[in-house]
């Protein structure tokens, strides 16, 4: 009984054990089970947290600064803005009141003789070509003070008057394409805006201004503006001779600068010292086919051009030379102007033996 009893109360013991074991494994469960929903709200909280905040996590953010660029010494540039409009709009009203003024001279001087403008400008080309011989003496390119440089300050002034000239031809012209081609108005674009170049740059350089001397090729139309060239024999002379002076002197200075100059090709190195009368020496041995040797071309473009102007120069010499020696020595008998004397009877070589007989 005591066995059973013992039994009994073992086996009760077992039971309460497991009863305290159940209830030990209920707590545990339990403890879990808040655990679980601790963690579940925390991890909601935090998701919803996190869902309020995320909007602001994409947000657009745009830097706001309150400095002005500037430039590297910290001056503000505003100035260069207002001066572009007021550049545009000065300089659109300069340009009307010039055109304006240009085209109310030029209607003046219509009024004003053709033969005159047309004599000065000539005279003034002539004088140029003078300041390009004195100017030939000096270096091809040299530094030149504007202020003290007696023929730059003439030359300037001349080259002046030049290009208002221009500005005028051009505005009466009808063709302006052909204008902008014609032999003169190529003579002004390679002569006149090296002159202001130079006086900008206190540098002189002789350049293409050999070029003025194709203005000699009008020497036979002045002087028949100023009745000196009546008879066409004379005409005729006068044109051969200009054409064949201004087509020497044109050739003699580009020969001066290539020669003085050297090639570019070769870094200017090759170039050698000829005046300007030298090289006028040398065409005039080339055109007549006698050429001594004693001056010739050493750079490249300087025989190029030799090779080509002999072709030309040696058919106008050949063509032009004894045209104007036939007009020289074939004058008339009566081929001057006849002008009466008071006090003399005048009559015709035909009738003069009649009147005499009579008297």
């Amino acid at each position: 009984m005591a066995n059973g009893g013992g039994g009994g109360g073992s086996s009760g013991g077992g039971g309460g054990g497991g009863g305290g074991s159940s209830l030990r494994m209920s707590s545990n469960i339990h403890a879990n089970h808040l655990s679980l929903d601790a963690s579940s709200s925390s991890s909601s909280s935090s998701s919803s947290s996190s869902s309020v905040h995320e909007p602001k996590m994409d947000a657009l953010i745009i830097p706001v600064t309150m400095e002005v660029p500037c430039d590297s010494r910290g001056q503000r540039m505003w100035w260069a803005f207002l001066a572009s409009s007021m550049v545009t709009f000065f300089g659109g009203l300069f340009i009307i009141l010039l055109w304006r003024t240009l085209k109310y001279l030029w209607t003046v001087c219509c009024h004003c003789g053709g033969k005159t403008k047309v004599v000065l400008v000539f005279a003034l080309s002539i004088g140029a070509l003078v300041i390009y011989f004195i100017d030939s003496s000096n270096p091809i390119e040299s530094c030149q003070n504007f202020y003290k440089d007696f023929t730059l300050q003439i030359d300037m002034a001349f080259n002046v008057f030049f290009l208002l000239y221009f500005g005028l031809r051009f505005i009466a012209a009808n063709d302006k394409l052909w204008f902008w081609l014609e032999v003169n108005s190529v003579v002004d674009f390679f002569t006149v805006p090296p002159v202001f170049v130079s006086v900008y740059l206190n540098r002189s350089w002789l350049g293409l201004r050999f070029l003025r001397a194709l203005r000699l090729i009008q020497f036979s139309e002045i002087l028949q503006f100023l009745n000196i060239l009546k008879t066409s024999n004379s005409i005729k002379l006068v044109n051969l001779l200009s054409i064949f002076i201004s087509t020497w002197l044109t050739a003699a200075g580009f020969i001066h600068l290539v020669e003085n100059s050297g090639d570019p090709w070769e870094n200017f190195q090759n170039n050698q010292a000829l005046t300007y009368w030298e090289c006028v020496y040398l065409l005039m041995v080339t055109m007549s086919t006698v050429g001594y040797g004693d001056v010739y071309a050493k750079t490249t473009l300087g025989r190029l051009f030799m090779v080509f102007f002999i072709l030309g120069g040696l058919a106008m010499f050949a063509s032009y030379v004894p045209e104007i020696i036939e007009l020289i020595g074939n004058r008339k008998k009566y081929g001057g102007s006849y002008s009466a004397v008071s006090g003399r009877k005048q009559c015709l070589p035909a009738t003069c033996p009649k009147l005499l007989l009579s008297s």
